[in-house]
């Protein structure tokens, strides 16, 4: 199987440089390349001066063909090939645009971007310094490029699907961690309010976070200053839910909590048409066997937030 094969050009720049060396007795420094997924056009790229790359990385290795030509090893690993490569270009240390290369087919992400770069020019190695680069004779087998396209592709949907979940999990962690939660950005305190008190069992607590919160909950304790709460009044409790009881409607309770980016806003229950049971706290028939049966009509109410 025959190898496919890319292209290679000097630009007009690389050209100058090397007639400016071979002239004044200078040495040219070829020095590091950039990747690009541009799909640039090299039969009209000659006077190009720079391409929009996404990784800029230090050449890799050379290997000296005769003394006209030399192969640049250009490499970038898996992990950072985060992007299709569809050219390469190589620059002087002074950021000279010298070479573009076009490999036969782009290299899709999550793969080794590895192939190599010839450039041809009259006595190149008099004209090249290459001391401080590593022989290296790896090149990039072009004729496995389709099959590592292939695996590449599903790496890069792996990668995509792995990412977004781990969008989520940031999210998730930020709202529950928060650096083992931390101090909430909002503590309203206890404040008391009853069911069966007409529009007082409703209220508006005015909040400064300029958001609606990411995480917030509130709880709610008997207010042990009154005397009609019975049951486990000692116990703090999670609310933010209504429910009934398994007798219709005859007894029920519940908090029921909303946001807005200015307040929270709490109902408990009130007697509208039918009897007067609702509660805030109501634990009764056909919850838990009726073990701890709990009463609260008269609350206290705490509500805690973070951005």
């Amino acid at each position: 199987m025959t190898k496919p094969i890319g292209k290679a050009i000097l630009t007009e720049s690389g050209i100058k440089a090397y007639q400016d060396a071979a002239f004044n007795g200078k040495i040219v420094t070829p020095r590091y390349f950039k990747f690009s997924e541009e799909d640039i056009d090299l039969d009209n790229a000659f006077k190009l001066m720079d391409i929009n790359g996404w990784i800029k990385q230090d050449i890799n290795a050379y290997i000296p063909i005769d003394i006209s030509a030399v192969e640049y090893l250009c490499q970038v690993e898996p992990d950072k090939a985060v992007k299709y490569c569809k050219i390469c270009g190589i620059y002087l240390e002074n950021g000279t645009l010298i070479a573009l290369a076009k490999p036969p087919y782009p290299f899709p992400p999550s793969i080794a971007q590895r192939f190599k770069v010839q450039v041809k020019y009259g006595n190149l190695q008099n004209l090249t310094d290459f001391s401080y680069l590593p022989h290296d004779e790896l090149e990039q087998d072009l004729a496995r490029l389709d099959t590592q396209a292939a695996i590449g592709e599903q790496l890069l949907k792996t990668n995509a699907s792995i990412s977004n979940l781990q969008q989520k999990l940031n999210i998730v962690t930020d709202i529950v961690n928060k650096k083992g939660m931390g101090e909430p950005n909002f503590d309203s305190g206890w404040f008391p309010i009853s069911s069966q008190a007409g529009t007082d069992s409703y209220k508006e607590i005015s909040h400064d976070l300029g958001s609606i919160p990411k995480f917030w909950t509130a709880y709610a304790k008997a207010d042990t200053s009154k005397s009609d709460n019975s049951g486990l009044t000692d116990t703090v409790f999670v609310v933010g839910v209504a429910h009934t009881g398994d007798d219709e409607v005859d007894h029920h309770g519940g908090l029921v909590a909303g946001a807005t980016d200015k307040l929270f806003r709490i109902w408990v229950p009130d007697k509208s048409n039918n009897g007067a049971n609702g509660r805030v706290i109501s634990i009764y028939d056909g919850w838990g066997g009726e073990v701890n049966v709990t009463q609260i009509q008269h609350a206290l109410v705490k509500i805690l937030a973070w951005k």
